[in-house]
């Protein structure tokens, strides 16, 4: 069976659909189909309001503004459909693709094939950009920006959830034989170094104030002993000892956030994956980043 590296989403189903029809003209034909300036013209929209991930800092004090997590629940609410219908789609295609192909097949069969992949991967990428342009979309309306959400994500699902997007067997068969385990591990992996880097720029903050109130200097010993643990043994920050200030924020939302969180296993996929602007044009969906980033691009 050939091995589809289908998290990206976009790139690899152009190489995909050419190499089953033996040619460069379906896979432009389905490039041509959907528009993925959109995702990029939002996500630079995005970055020139907000900055970048990676660049968010949290609020000083170490709490979380309640109105800021209602935010963030709505935020889920809304894009949890057009997640559900990629997702699906996605679903879908990475069955279509993954399906084993005798050799010596009648051409026919193999053009009805290339027909049907076409057709699956043009749905699975007009989804797929539809879902990332209704989270810019939605992000935006909301006032939320990509460091501020992701920070949520991270201290919501993964630190005071302790959510484990892998931890049921049957999820990870299905992501191993979709080819997207790795890239679901990895993702997860990301979000941890993000919120890692983001927690490190609030720890600057903190220290170059000439004066800190005593919430700012709980915070500031709260986060040099989490970051040296982090560091010490590379685990996701925070999983299991997010601050109890912070929990007693997020308590109101537990049903509202369980309820967004993803149980199949390509929706898993989807709502760790990111959209950003690629290095030289279009957008890539990344499920890693730092020294290892892994990502595809739609330009």
């Amino acid at each position: 069976m050939r091995r589809i590296l289908i998290g990206c989403g976009i790139a690899c189903l152009l190489v995909i659909v050419a190499l089953v029809a033996g040619g460069i003209a379906v896979g432009s034909w389905v490039r041509g189909q959907v528009d993925t300036k959109q995702v990029e013209t939002l996500n630079a929209e995005l970055e020139k309001r907000f900055g970048t991930a990676e660049n968010w800092v949290p609020p000083l004090d170490g709490t979380l503004d309640p109105a800021r997590v209602a935010l963030f629940a709505a935020v889920r609410d809304t894009i949890a459909g057009a997640r559900k219908l990629a997702a699906a789609d996605l679903a879908t295609f990475t069955h279509v693709a993954g399906r084993d192909r005798p050799e010596g097949r009648p051409w026919i069969e193999k053009v009805i094939d290339v027909a049907s992949m076409a057709k699956n991967g043009t749905t699975m990428m007009t989804s797929m950009v539809n879902y990332f342009t209704t989270q810019q979309r939605v992000l935006l309306a909301h006032g939320m920006g990509p460091g501020e959400y992701r920070y949520l994500y991270s201290m919501a699902y993964f630190g005071w959830l302790q959510w484990d997007p892998v931890s049921q067997p049957e999820v990870r068969d299905a992501l191993q034989r979709a080819s997207l385990l790795r890239e679901v591990e990895t993702a997860r992996s990301r979000y941890g170094r993000l919120l890692r880097t983001q927690l490190e720029n609030q720890q600057r903050e903190l220290a170059a104030k000439s004066a800190r109130t005593p919430a700012e200097d709980a915070a500031y010993a709260l986060l040099k002993t989490e970051l040296e643990d982090v560091a010490k043994t590379d685990r996701f920050p925070f999983i299991g000892r997010v601050p109890a200030p912070v929990a007693a924020v997020l308590e109101p939302y537990r049903g509202r956030l369980q309820s967004t969180l993803p149980q199949e296993p390509a929706e898993i996929a989807l709502d760790l994956f990111r959209a950003s602007r690629g290095r030289r044009g279009g957008f890539q969906v990344d499920f890693d980043d730092g020294a290892g980033r892994r990502s595809r691009t739609a330009e």
